[in-house]
């Protein structure tokens, strides 16, 4: 991640530095706030599974457009919706991908469609539950009107705090999606509707409002990109491009089979998109991807919160905590999963999630496990790896997925989107069994299929949103969003992006079909890792517009690291989670779920909280026209 003297620097929410024996103090304090809370994680460098550091987090919340952070509220459930549409179209999918298809091994390809053949005799009803995240980080550089003065235009309470203001958009944007699936028509969806229409006229026409002028730190944002697996850590080591392939191509194979004899397919998705800002476009958010697996971070997010407003409140300032947007991602996503649980509507039926070998991250996923046992005590938790899945699973007569005596009605993949998660075909056999059985999985194949970077470069042409979204406001509000994605087909477009990328890498980077992090290539490295791939293999490759976000200042504080810690320039991504659940042609929930900020350190390009370049972080919302808020 590249900044320079000029890049935009946004307003932190109080003075720093802080005095020496002050920061020592307050560090102290949150570490051990950390710990208690369990906003923790296993170390990888001396694991043991009866102990754990504190997860790496910024000490006080990085400041973050109220505005923005507003729109990217409103807009999740577009995004949502979005993504269920894309999933259940299977002939955009194959077509979509149908070069990137030509790269991966045959011998994974064909094993996987002799399984479809000689399995044709099934028959359920395929369910999947979805789990996203909407990355987005700030763009700078562009005078605006007051974000203030427009809420107040509308008619909104200038006064009313950020969480408040938040909870009216979100609950008219979801309850418009709802009511849009019932077709009830009341009076009250019609003003929902409307207010809903108001919130995106200022998404898309704002830009028209700006002038031109000197760069600013209040900005808008842009998505990067859309992930729809792999949206946690990214600590898992890359696998070979063969291994990618296989994993690519009989997840393709799997979704082909499931839906040729499937024809009825309900689906739910647990979604985070995330967006970094850009300075280059005056203040646009960028989109950097969306996520619909293993959807991270929120139940350790939802622990920062309380954490970061503790530190406030020692250091003097508890008449700023009205800023920090409440966030209740655990509870979003939770309680996503039960309605999927109660869609499957057996009693006795349970939840299961899949983890890995070894899991580092526990406290998120145990926050989930135990949310669901204490907040709906009947409703039974298991944790299983895809080989002990292998060992005790098995379909009943109905085609219902069996641990030993026990029913599974959800399916939480927790691990299956990285290629080393596959140690033999047991792994893969799991998988399969799995995807063939009544059980309603989070994702399924298809979501995994739509949250490929293909889908997302495609997705990026307003032409190609029109298939998908039939509001042209909506249309507007989300193609603002899309960061430059350009395809390494080869034909003659690709051509041209594979010279372009020669020419200028520095704009760029690389992406494959993969998600988990570390699989980028950036800069002025592209073009070497070009040259090495055939015509036909870079065709399994996106290239996307290098993403320059404003900068914040504050203290990053890690186990091991230095105490006090030292103040240094960070960026953030903002991560929006949602949740959709229905089938191809109705929508029966559709709502925002909260909220996650990864903050890294503003030389790094990929920003792992584990690797040690990123922490855990929330969004204090300031306005452009905010008077000196570092009292």
């Amino acid at each position: 991640m590249s900044s320079d003297a000029n890049t935009p620097v946004l307003r932190n929410c109080i003075r720093l530095p802080l005095a020496e024996d002050e920061l020592l103090e307050v560090t102290g304090k949150a570490k051990d706030y950390a710990i208690m809370h369990g906003a923790a994680m296993r170390s990888k460098t001396a694991f043991s599974p009866d102990s754990l550091n504190f997860a790496p987090f910024v000490l006080v919340p990085s400041s973050f457009p109220r505005k923005e952070f507003e729109k990217a509220v409103v807009l999740q459930p577009i995004i949502n919706r979005l993504m269920h549409n894309v999933a259940h179209d299977e002939e955009f999918i194959t077509t979509t991908l149908a070069e990137t298809i030509k790269v991966d091994d045959s011998n994974a390809i064909r094993h996987s469609l002799h399984r479809c053949a000689t399995k044709n005799d099934f028959e359920s009803k395929k369910t999947s539950l979805g789990m996203l995240r909407s990355d987005l980080m700030l763009e700078s550089g562009c005078p605006e009107l007051s974000p203030r003065a427009l809420r107040m235009a509308a008619g909104e309470d200038g006064g009313q705090d950020a969480g408040a203001a938040v909870g009216q958009i979100a609950g008219a944007v979801g309850a418009a999606g709802v009511g849009t699936a019932a077709g009830t028509g009341s009076k009250e969806e019609e003003e929902q509707k409307e207010n809903r229409e108001v919130q995106l006229s200022r998404a898309t026409k704002e830009p028209e409002r700006r002038a031109t002028g000197a760069q600013s730190a209040y900005c808008c944002w842009k998505q990067v990109e859309i992930n729809t697996i792999a949206s946690g850590f990214g600590h898992l080591g890359p696998a070979s491009k063969t291994i990618q392939r296989n994993v690519f191509m009989i997840n393709h194979s799997y979704k082909r089979c499931s839906s040729r004899l499937l024809p009825r397919a309900y689906s739910i998705g647990l979604l985070r998109s995330d967006y970094m800002a850009h300075v280059s476009e005056g203040c646009a958010i960028k989109q950097v991807e969306i996520n619909t697996v293993a959807s991270s971070f929120a139940g350790i997010a939802t622990q920062l919160v309380p954490q970061q407003k503790f530190v406030l409140s020692e250091l003097g300032h508890a008449d700023k905590l009205h800023n920090m947007p409440d966030n209740n991602a655990l509870a979003g996503l939770c309680d996503g999963m039960v309605k999927a649980w109660d869609i499957y509507a057996k009693p006795q039926a349970v939840i299961l999630f899949i983890i890995e070998d070894v899991s580092y991250n526990i406290c998120d996923q145990r926050f989930h496990e135990f949310y669901i046992r204490e907040t709906y005590p009947h409703i039974k938790v298991l944790r299983r790896t895809l080989t002990e899945v292998h060992r005790e699973g098995k379909l009943g007569q109905s085609k219902e997925l069996l641990l030993g005596s026990q029913e599974v009605a959800v399916i939480y993949f927790r691990a299956g989107y990285e290629p080393g998660h596959y140690h033999s075909q047991a792994e893969w056999d799991a998988r399969y069994l799995m995807e063939t059985s009544l059980a309603i999985k989070c994702p399924s194949i298809h979501y995994h299929l739509a949250g490929t970077k293909k889908v997302q470069q495609a997705l990026a042409q307003p032409a190609v949103l029109e298939r998908f979204i039939n509001d042209p406001e909506e249309i507007k509000a989300v193609g603002k969003i899309f960061t430059g994605l350009y395809s390494l087909d080869d034909n003659e477009a690709g051509n041209a992006s594979y010279e372009m990328a020669l020419r200028t890498p520095e704009r760029f980077v690389l992406k494959p079909q993969r998600e988990g992090g570390g699989n980028n290539v950036y800069g002025v490295d592209i073009p070497d890792a070009l040259k090495r791939m055939s015509r036909v293999e870079r065709s399994a490759w996106i290239l996307m517009d290098l993403i320059h976000p404003p900068l914040t200042k504050g203290y990053m504080v890690r186990p091991g690291g230095d105490m006090p810690p030292q103040i240094v320039d960070m960026v953030s991504e903002l991560g929006i989670f949602g949740v959709v659940i229905g089938d191809a042609e109705h929508i029966v929930h559709n709502y925002q779920a909260g909220h996650m900020l990864r903050t890294k350190l503003s030389t790094a390009n990929e920003g792992g909280v584990a690797a040690g370049l990123g922490a855990l972080d929330s969004p204090y919302l300031i306005d452009s026209d905010d008077e000196d808020e570092q009292k």
